[in-house]
């Protein structure tokens, strides 16, 4: 039977998308099968991470009974696997107890990429989640957003994997500490702000395949292993690793901005 792991936020613009597809990679390393399932469905963007536009079937069609999970999976050059969502079709009258069954019956672990926020799609959304992961940022707005998220998940009876707080680093930032107070006896894993991931999405790939060395690419396994259910060990030569990577940045020259644009160009902000 497949476990089905719901990424929620409160809000939108806290980095769900990006931290439910390395939490894929991540968790296929460990050996994993999974399908990481577009379940925004009238605001889809889980395809575009990817570079993936053109797809054979949808989780439209899923829910509609014109496709079954396999016929509307695509793989991505890392080996994600994805279930998008339509970015046309009208999503009025699906159900999901179809959906439930099918997704009993896969041996992979799906996550489940909600719309953000608390409307009512993505409440319909945790029927079919077993446990779910709430992603947060760490300022007040957010924050604030993710109890009333906590509180409807509990409403629903769902199992609480944890908090991730992502984009951390910040010195005017909400502690740990405080933002753990909001899901007590969850662990609250912290993904810091890493100027890779702004560039690993203009190359539509994960973090963890673009730069798995990063201090984000840590966080992200460190979760990943949490969820398993696994102790987290830092790969081979990872500390050299960072340090010959930001050894590497420090020493480009100035005078050759296209390289510099390269290795340090981008948006400071995790998307």
């Amino acid at each position: 039977m497949g476990e089905v792991i719901g990424i929620m936020s409160g809000k939108g613009g806290v980095g769900k998308t990006t931290i439910a597809l390395n939490l894929a990679l991540a968790i296929q390393k460990l050996g994993r099968a999974v399908i990481v399932v577009d379940g925004d469905i009238k605001n889809p963007n889980l395809g575009l991470y990817l570079g993936i536009y053109q797809y054979p079937a949808t989780i439209n069609d899923v829910l509609k009974g014109s496709a079954d999970l396999n016929s509307a999976k695509c793989t991505h050059s890392t080996g994600i696997s994805i279930i998008p969502a339509s970015l046309s079709s009208d999503s009025s009258g699906v159900g999901l107890s179809k959906l439930k069954k099918l997704f009993d019956e896969t041996d992979s672990c799906i996550i489940l990429d909600f719309a953000p926020g608390l409307g009512r799609e993505a409440v319909s959304f945790l029927e079919l989640c077993d446990k779910c992961l709430i992603v947060t940022n760490p300022n007040i707005p957010s924050v604030a957003s993710t109890l009333r998220l906590v509180n409807i998940v509990e409403s629903h009876n769902k199992n609480i994997l944890g908090v991730v707080i992502n984009r951390t680093g910040k010195s005017y930032e909400i502690s740990r500490e405080d933002i753990e107070t909001v899901c007590p006896g969850k662990p609250a894993w912290e993904i810091p702000e890493d100027e890779n991931v702004r560039k690993s999405a203009m190359l539509k790939t994960p973090l963890l395949d673009y730069k798995p060395y990063s201090k984000a690419a840590a966080g992200f396994r460190e979760v990943a292993a949490g969820i398993v259910g696994v102790d987290y060990k830092e790969p081979g030569f990872y500390k050299l690793r960072q340090f010959l990577d930001l050894f590497r940045r420090r020493t480009v020259p100035e005078d050759l901005p296209e390289l510099k644009n390269d290795e340090d160009g981008g948006d400071d902000k995790n998307p």
